[in-house]
């Protein structure tokens, strides 16, 4: 999975200088014109985690016994695959709130290109 960086720009030239400057890195890069559209795209995080709960979810209830009693070598996998998914879990959770509180500090800030520039490659190095 690559890296993503989340560009908030209302001025599209502006916008095609940042994806040149981002060009050659491995960045995942979304775009957002506004406030409004950055955030949004924060929010599409959040569906990662929903399945993952589910999954979670389903792995207790086998766990318990509830679809007929798991035998020790399933225990095991189940185990594996619940503490795997809380970390993957913790992951999504740690991403979105990294996104949320990057995009405020951007929109927070009245800034300019030069200071989008700066910080964008900041967040590079």
């Amino acid at each position: 999975m690559s890296k993503r960086i989340l560009v908030v720009e209302d001025q599209p030239d502006n916008r095609q200088i940042i994806r040149d400057m981002l060009a050659p890195t491995d960045y995942e890069i979304t775009e957002a014109e506004n406030g409004e559209e950055a955030l949004a795209a924060i929010a599409k995080h959040h569906e990662l985690r929903t399945p993952l709960n589910a999954i979670l979810g389903y792995t207790e209830l086998m766990a318990d016994g509830s679809y007929g009693e798991p035998s020790e070598k399933m225990l095991g996998v189940l185990k594996r695959l619940e503490s795997n998914g809380r970390r993957r879990r913790s992951l999504a959770k740690k991403a979105q709130h990294t996104l949320r509180w990057r995009a405020t500090l951007i929109l927070a800030r009245n800034c300019d290109l030069c200071w989008l520039a700066s910080s964008s490659w900041r967040l590079l190095s």
